[in-house]
């Protein structure tokens, strides 16, 4: 279980996060979500990491807070 500043407590369903390792949360409701996730995937590109599982999931995660986004236009908002 993670520790995140805003929400607290992370749980998760594939894998442990040890309880004192902080997390950091993006959500699909966040604006700014799909820049931050594009940002993140140019860093993996710029260590030549682009093609890493971890690239795939980025990406995947991007395409579905993209969708969502297009579908919730009305939930979409600048974080508090």
């Amino acid at each position: 279980m993670g520790d995140d500043v805003k929400y607290g407590r992370i749980t998760t369903e594939r894998k442990d996060i040890p309880d004192d390792e902080p997390v950091i949360l993006f959500r699909g409701q966040d604006i700014f979500t799909p820049q931050v996730a594009l940002a993140y995937l140019a860093i993996l590109e710029k260590n030549n990491l682009g093609q890493t599982p971890l690239a795939g999931l980025m990406r995947r995660g991007l395409a579905r807070v993209q969708q969502w986004q297009g579908e919730h236009p009305d939930r979409i908002k600048i974080p508090d």
